[in-house]
């Protein structure tokens, strides 16, 4: 059982015996009653994580709050279901299971996606995706590439300072060779 699973688990377990000790205990004493009150408040809230969190079906990336979606994962697979979702297959990092996610049937999106996966077939590399949350945006946007571009990253230029600076004469004649 994942360690999130399973620290939410004994959340609820601990909330839940707060409440069956202040039901039995309570003798119109106004601090056992706020106090179950408040525990009941809190069980609420992380009832619906929970129950969020053990869904196995497709899990709506609106609601994938636990997860990081905005690093790069790599795509194991995905569906395109038309008019209804695009279901994405994300390995997750850390040795955790990898996940499907369910994402909003968008044709720009369902284009780049496509795009993306000849791209990285044509260079025999792997799919990635991310969410990106655009300034102005309250969507987020799916962004995909392949660990072949990823990698890819332009040299630097050297710092240089006055000192260790190289002359080169551009004249075009053999200088005496």
């Amino acid at each position: 059982m994942p360690a999130v699973t399973t620290g939410a688990f004994l959340i609820l377990f601990a909330l839940c015996a707060v409440l069956a000790w202040v039901a039995v205990f309570s003798h119109g004493r106004l601090w056992r009653k706020v106090a179950a009150l408040l525990a009941l408040l809190a069980l609420i809230p992380t009832t619906y994580v929970m129950v969020n969190e053990l869904l196995g079906l497709p899990k709506p990336a609106s609601t994938a709050w636990l997860q990081d979606l905005s690093d790069y994962r790599r795509v194991i697979g995905y569906d395109i279901r038309e008019d209804k979702a695009i279901y994405l297959w994300l390995a997750m990092p850390d040795g955790q299971e990898s996940r499907l996610f369910s994402f909003p049937y968008e044709t720009e999106t369902i284009s780049r996606l496509q795009d993306a996966q000849e791209r990285s077939e044509a260079l025999a590399s792997q799919l990635l995706a991310r969410l990106v949350l655009n300034d102005g945006e309250s969507r987020a946007r799916l962004e995909f590439t392949n660990s072949t571009e990823f990698a890819r990253e332009l040299p630097k230029k050297p710092e240089v300072e006055e000192d260790d600076a190289i002359e080169f004469n551009s004249s075009s004649g053999d200088g005496g060779t």
